[in-house]
């Protein structure tokens, strides 16, 4: 067995500035998980973009991004990152809310890593459910919740050239009243992105229970690795009844041979 202290350095090097990377904090909510789901604030299962795709823009009212500043109330712009190939990097741009009508993205993507409310009106967020909505296959790929102000989603994606290195993993349920239950919660990684999007490899998998351990940590001494181009998840599945389970991970992001 071989060790090398150089590749165990790299992500806390890139995390203090010392080197090339970013660092992403994934984290999400599913409030109301009855089944095997992934974990992101829309609930259910998320579905991909099969291929790049334009995305549509809207909120659920009127209010996010209809009336011009400064009398508006709710999100006025978002700003969206995610992948627009998977042999490139993350780039994002910033898209002018028109309330519930659709406005485009202007790149096609074939991920969105995360949307976030960067300017609003009167109200300390957006108003309604803002959702991007791709072209032709209809998947929402990124959701915010009433209020929240940034998608709430454990997914993430990497091109090629990239290296990810994972550092936490964690996941936590607001203990039930009632039976006892447990939540599995697995780490999902599909290693080829680029010519399928859905099958995952199983790479962690932990487990939460209402009574005793509803919160758990897991810091990888050595980081978990991963190549681009991946795409990474948390799924996660109770036991019974309906639970309230977030969770989520901490990335840094290298480019290769930098």
């Amino acid at each position: 067995m071989s060790y090398s202290g150089h590749e165990v350095d790299k992500p806390f090097g890139i995390a203090l500035g010392h080197a090339p990377g970013t660092v992403h904090n994934i984290n999400a909510r599913n409030a109301a998980v009855t089944a095997a789901e992934d974990l992101w604030i829309a609930g259910g299962n998320w579905t991909p973009p099969t291929t790049a795709r334009i995305h549509q823009l809207a909120s659920t009212v009127d209010t996010d991004g209809k009336t011009a500043a400064p009398n508006s109330v709710g999100a006025r712009t978002v700003e969206v990152k995610g992948l627009k190939t998977w042999s490139t990097e993350e780039s994002s741009e910033t898209v002018i809310l028109d309330g519930t009508t659709n406005v485009a993205t202007a790149n096609a993507y074939v991920m969105i890593n995360s949307m976030r409310v960067l300017t609003r009106g009167t109200t300390s967020s957006n108003v309604g459910v803002i959702t991007a909505t791709a072209d032709t296959d209809n998947s929402v790929t990124a959701h915010i919740a009433v209020n929240a102000g940034h998608s709430q989603q454990a997914f993430f994606g990497a091109p090629s050239g990239c290296t990810v290195y994972m550092g936490r993993l964690y996941g936590n349920m607001l203990k039930a009243t009632g039976a006892n239950v447990s939540v599995l919660a697995e780490l999902l990684v599909n290693p080829e992105p680029d010519t399928q999007v859905a099958f995952f490899n199983v790479r962690h998998t932990f487990s939460l229970i209402s009574d005793g351990t509803s919160a758990l940590t897991i810091n990888y001494w050595t980081p978990k690795k991963f190549t681009g181009p991946v795409m990474i998840k948390l799924r996660v599945t109770p036991s019974g009844g309906t639970q309230d389970v977030s969770g989520g991970f901490d990335v840094i992001v290298r480019t290769t041979g930098t």
